[in-house]
């Protein structure tokens, strides 16, 4: 089956069915798309194979099942894994964590379950896109994704079910472009250190018992009476969007 086949690409068609086993005999693939479709099943246990080869593994919007198999963390070389928008179940927390090229993971729009804790995706130098909103997970938001991962652009965990506070920050994160944590049971106050998070354009925390505080001293932010967030004058002029 196509032994030699490098880049495989079937986005956007009206296919059905579900991923044979013989694709993990295509031992020189690095790129597999199949985005929106209508495919069914589990990824195949045998995908650890292609862990000499695989970069990019598209699977979103479609009706697959099942949970990620355990063979996934053999691929060493994956920059993208984007799974979203499927019936995807099972607890994928410590699944990532040695996958140390990995740039882009999208999760989001599954049944995915677990506990976030401080070794959830730690190391991981190179991701930039985070998406894990609109499933199961469980735990507060690890301190880490603000302070150690230096290349993260985008963190989306909303309509979860974390809890705990939004963690204090330290040090400056200029990396940081939008957080959204709306939907979940975090609670208390929002950090002064926020702040730290220089670069954010867009902050959203809707339906969570947050208060802000007014009274913060930052002479880059400003609290305004007629509206419960927080302005900041970033690059090109444009504003920080924030929406509790």
């Amino acid at each position: 089956m196509l032994r030699t086949l490098q880049n495989f690409s079937v986005n956007r068609n009206s296919l059905g069915g579900g991923l044979p086993d013989r694709m993990c005999f295509m031992l020189q693939l690095i790129v597999f798309e199949a985005r929106d479709n209508m495919l069914t099943g589990e990824i195949p246990a045998c995908i650890g194979q292609l862990s000499k080869s695989l970069t990019f593994l598209w699977l979103a919007n479609n009706a697959m099942s099942g949970q990620l198999p355990a063979s996934i963390a053999a691929l060493t070389k994956l920059k993208e894994l984007v799974v979203d928008d499927n019936l995807f179940t099972g607890d994928v927390t410590g699944l990532f964590n040695g996958l140390f090229q990995l740039e882009t993971l999208f999760l989001e729009g599954n049944g995915f379950t677990g506990t976030l804790t401080e070794s959830f995706l730690a190391g991981m130098q190179k991701l930039a896109l985070v998406d894990l909103s609109t499933n199961r997970f469980e735990g507060s938001i690890p301190l880490h994704f603000f302070t150690a991962m230096p290349a993260l652009l985008l963190l989306d965990l909303h309509d979860n079910e974390l809890t705990g506070v939004i963690p204090a920050i330290p040090i400056e994160n200029t990396m940081l472009r939008f957080l959204s944590i709306h939907n979940n049971q975090i609670r208390g106050q929002i950090p002064a250190s926020i702040a730290n998070l220089q670069g954010l354009a867009h902050l959203d925390g809707k339906l969570l018992c947050l208060s802000l505080p007014c009274h913060m001293p930052l002479p880059s932010w400003e609290c305004t009476p007629t509206s419960p967030a927080f302005l900041r004058t970033l690059p090109l002029e444009s504003k920080l969007r924030v929406t509790f």
